[in-house]
């Protein structure tokens, strides 16, 4: 095998070790599905929102202080279709 390959292969399985040893806080995903595109796309403003929240939430150690919360967007298309799929 080339050596340059071994050794992307070893920099990215280090580096995820090294970082989640520093936070102590368990991820906690979140999924979001908003309306980007569609007869009402309204999703940009709502994410945004979601996003600010998500932030204070993170911020205040007295809420879930043993998570991080994150967020995971996915587009709805305003439609139950595309949701429930």
């Amino acid at each position: 095998m080339d050596m340059m390959f071994l050794r992307c292969i070893l920099v990215l399985t280090v580096i995820p070790s090294m970082t989640t040893s520093v936070n102590t806080k368990e991820p906690l995903h979140l999924i979001g599905l908003y309306p980007f595109t569609g007869p009402w796309p309204a999703g940009e403003t709502i994410h945004a929102v979601s996003e600010m929240a998500i932030d204070h939430i993170n911020a205040n150690q007295s809420v879930l202080p043993d998570y991080e919360l994150t967020l995971i967007t996915g587009d709805s298309a305003v439609s139950t279709l595309v949701c429930y799929h």
